[in-house]
């Protein structure tokens, strides 16, 4: 008998380091839909003119090793993890999508402090309600 391996979540928002070139996000969103599909990971990674947010879902160890390697580009600045950890039964996302938000609207999680743990994620899901995601 198999047990089942439970969904992991990060949910994290980052700001594009000032010192990059706007055209780095096309090159971070081809990565990201070339890449998370195969490791089994969906969510949603979004970009504000400004800030990312990004939900990753799936197995922990790839997860995990994801955002590793998202910590350690030099792209991102500012970067907080507003959400880590088992998730309910089902993905928040069925598969990987990515795309655009309206500018300021990540900008309530670098100005409020209490947007952590699952409020930060309520949040981010209804800001993906208005997001234009392919």
């Amino acid at each position: 008998m198999t047990t089942a391996v439970p969904l992991f979540q990060i949910l994290y928002v980052s700001q594009l380091r000032p010192d990059s070139d706007i055209g780095v996000v096309k090159d971070i969103v081809a990565v990201s839909r070339r890449t998370n599909p195969t490791r089994g990971i969906t969510g949603a990674l979004v970009f504000d003119g400004e800030h990312f947010g990004q939900l990753l879902e799936g197995h922990e160890a790839e997860v995990v090793a994801l955002m590793r390697r998202i910590e350690a580009d030099s792209r991102h600045h500012r970067l907080t993890i507003l959400f880590s950890g088992v998730a309910g039964a089902a993905r928040e996302m069925r598969v990987w999508r990515s795309g655009y938000c309206e500018g300021q609207q990540l900008d309530v999680f670098f100005t409020d402090d209490s947007r952590r743990g699952p409020a930060a994620l309520a949040v981010f899901l209804a800001i993906l309600q208005d997001a234009d995601l392919e």
